[in-house]
This record gives C-alpha cells, structure tokens and sequence, in this order.
C-alpha cells in the first residue's frame, strides 16, 4: 500500500500550485490515464473524443496523457502508475480508466460506474476492430480498462519491468486476480481502434517480455509497480513537466530513464506550462 504523496510538503506544494481552478476536486467521477509516445495526433483525436463523450453521459473527469519522451523503448505499465499517481493526488477520483490513445468507444458504450464495487474491473475493449470485433485471446484485459483508485493501488499497479510492447497486461491481470479480482467483460459496443491493424509499435522485446512473464509467474522477483515508482518520485528521481491542456486535461512528460538510472534531483523537476 502505498502513503499518500500529499504527506510530503514539497509534493503538496506542487499539487496546489499546479491544481485546476476550474475542477472541482470533490467531484470528479472519471479519471482517465492515456501512455504516448509519439502519437501527437492521435492524442488530439482522443481529447476531443473523451470531452464530447463525458459531455453526453454528463459526468465530471480528469483526463492525464502520461507522455514518455522520445529514444526510449516504450514503457506502458510506468507511465499508467505515473498518470495514476499524478492524477490520483490532484483529484479525487470516484473510478479510473487506463485506456489506449487509439481507441475510441462506441455511442453504445458508457464510462459510468455508478454500481461498480470495490474490486470490479471493467473491461470495455472488448470489441476492437483491429481485432476483427472480437476478442483476441480468452484472458485479453486490455485497450480500456478501468477500476476504483483504491483497487488499483491495493494490487500496486503494473510492474515497471516491461520495456517494449507486450505481456504487461497480462501480468496486470494476474496480479489483479491474484487480489480476487471481479472481471467484467463488456459488450455492449464496439471500439473504432484508429490504427486498425496498421500499428507503429515496436514489438522488437515482445519474446523478452513474454518469458518475463513466465518467470514471474514462477516467482522472479520484479520492481513492482506503485510502491517503487513512489518511492522513485519522492526521492527526485523522477523528471516530470506538466501541461495544462483545458480545464480538465493534462499532459505528463516523463523521463522514465530518470527513474531506473538513480538521477540525482532535488526534489521533483516539474515545469508548469499552459496551453493557450
């Protein structure tokens, strides 16, 4: 379990002197954390998309890009706990989403969590027409994927350990069952995936990943999640820029590398900009 960031004077300053003043904190019903790199455009699209579609269901959210800077192989599971830690100690969040830039629910679809329980998990990429609109495989639990904060740092996020795409959410869903986990699959709606198929990703560690994930499976210890990357933070070696997009969208930009290789940082490195 992790200690809440705002315990600690300089993160608190920085949450206050960076805080929306047109949110209201008390009441925001739908956090959303997007990882991108490289996908300016599409990150865009997806802002524009999220907006219409909480003005429709009529619920109040914060939507953080957790951008990871360009060079570094892409790290999905530690910049969604980035976005998680960042937006979790701005606003309090009633449930969170971490979803892909490139998918976009249908109208059919809702964010609304009103009855979710403690340890739900809802699952709304379910089907995504870059898989045919359908499920690629039994245990798939990715593309949006959402749950109560409290959950999520309960199973302490994803582990930071997987460098390139693949075989990180399928160690997030056993971590998540490992904490009695309630999966909810649903398929009310299809999901427009913007790349349909025609992916940039870089896929060059997806056998590395995947034995990883055999090894973990197997008891390999692993840099976990939430309470490493907090620790990491804390310590300064963390480099963060923030930048407000509207009243209720923020852009992270981190340095993952700042994390793994120990920079030494007095305190956390944020620089605040607004979008004009």
């Amino acid at each position: 379990m992790v200690t809440s960031l705002l315990s600690y004077p300089h993160i608190r300053d920085f949450v206050r002197a960076t805080s929306g003043a047109n949110v209201d904190v008390n009441k925001v019903n739908v956090c959303v954390v997007v990882p991108v790199r490289a996908r300016e455009l599409q990150a865009d699209v997806f802002r524009t998309f999220i907006r219409g579609k909480m003005a429709e269901e009529q619920s109040s959210y914060a939507l953080v890009f957790a951008k990871q800077r360009h060079g570094d192989k892409f790290n999905r599971g530690m910049l969604m706990n980035c976005g998680f830690l960042f937006v979790t100690n701005k606003y309090n969040c009633g449930f969170i989403y971490f979803h892909d830039v490139d998918m976009l629910p249908s109208s059919n679809i809702s964010y609304s969590t009103q009855r979710a329980r403690a340890h739900d998990v809802v699952h709304l990429a379910t089907q995504a027409s870059q898989f045919k609109f359908k499920m690629p495989y039994p245990e798939y639990l990715s593309g949006i994927v959402g749950m109560k904060p409290t959950f999520y740092n309960e199973v302490d996020g994803f582990a930071n350990d997987f460098w390139g795409w693949g075989a990180e959410d399928d160690e997030f869903r056993n971590r998540l069952l490992q904490h009695r986990a309630h999966i909810v699959h649903d398929y009310k709606g299809s999901v427009l995936s913007l790349n349909d198929g025609h992916s940039t990703r870089d896929f060059t560690h997806i056998e590395r990943n995947r034995m990883m994930l055999g090894n973990i499976s197997k008891g390999l210890k692993v840099r976990t999640g939430l309470e490493f990357l907090s620790s990491a933070w804390l310590k300064g070696n963390l480099i963060v820029e923030n930048l407000r997009l509207d009243d209720h969208s923020w852009e992270l930009d981190v340095d993952l590398k700042s994390i793994v290789t120990g920079a030494s940082v007095q305190g956390i490195q944020v620089k605040g900009r607004q979008r004009q």
